[in-house]
């Protein structure tokens, strides 16, 4: 038979999980609605590229902000 001490211990660490897997779950939530948003944020932004900006690669983009500074 356990202490009382023993069983409040364990409760703790069972509620102190479930907390934790709550917020894990809603950090993931909070994760995947922000990657949703930029992602619809660029799809926007994307369809008023003009056909030159279109063709800029990373490194042509890399390039031009290192020659900005």
């Amino acid at each position: 038979m356990q202490t009382r001490d023993k069983r409040f211990k364990t409760l703790l660490c069972a509620v102190a999980q479930g907390l934790e897997e709550q917020d894990l779950a809603r950090s993931r939530e909070s994760g995947r609605k922000a990657v949703e948003e930029f992602q619809a944020y660029f799809a926007k932004v994307d369809a008023h590229l003009t056909p030159a900006t279109r063709v800029l690669t990373d490194e042509d983009v890399v390039r031009l902000v290192k020659d900005a500074r």
